[in-house]
Parts: C-alpha cells; structure tokens; sequence
C-alpha cells in the first residue's frame, strides 16, 4: 500500500495491528501499512444493523447505517473474487448518490467523505 492512498484518519493495518492513521505515523509506518479488509465484524462495531427482507421475513444480506444513507451488501453472490461489498449511498432524500463495490476500509471512508457523510 501507498502512503498516497491513506488520509489522516484512516484506518489502516501496521503490523497486523489495526491503527487510525496520523501524520506521525505515516513517516514511521511508511514500509509497514496494509490496507484493512472490511469485515461484518467491523461494520457492526461501527454501527451498521442487518436488514430484515420484508417479503421473507428474514434477516437480508445487508447491512445499513447512518439513518439508512449507507447500506452495504455482503451476499456471497454479490462479492467477487476481490472480496469487494456492493456499497449504496443515499442523499437526505433517499435518492441514489454512490453505487460502488469496494473491499477496504479506508475506501469506505473515502467515500463517505466524499458524499460529505462523517
């Protein structure tokens, strides 16, 4: 991983350890950054909720947050081989602003930064 990939803020591994990067650390962990994998495990930590699918009444694949403006899909059948999730984002009207597929962390804040989401 580039160092030009990361922004202050992100989270980013170093050492198999998961650390928030600072302008600090970005001159001492220059050789050791790896990007980190979004898991469930970390979306939930980070509150996101499963959806229930209303029509089978079962918990669906996807995972929503913020007031439902972000909703991320880990259907095994939507992931390929990258390990990216579907991620959609809506605008305050629940109108369509982000439809994209990623696999890290630091992407998904990237994003959400972009569509001004904090």
């Amino acid at each position: 991983m580039k160092i030009k990939e990361v922004s202050i803020g992100d989270w980013v591994l170093v050492n198999d350890r998961s650390v928030r990067v600072s302008l600090a650390g970005l001159t001492l962990w220059s050789d050791n950054i790896k990007p980190l994998p979004i898991t469930i495990e970390i979306i939930k930590r980070n509150g996101f909720k499963r959806e229930m699918n209303y029509i089978t009444d079962e918990l669906d694949d996807f995972y929503s947050c913020i007031n439902g403006r972000v909703e991320m899909n880990n259907d095994k059948a939507c992931i390929n081989s990258n390990n990216e999730w579907n991620v959609y984002v809506y605008d305050e009207d629940n109108y369509p602003i982000a439809n994209c597929e990623l696999t890290y962390v630091h992407e998904l804040q990237h994003l959400l930064r972009l569509c001004k989401i904090d």
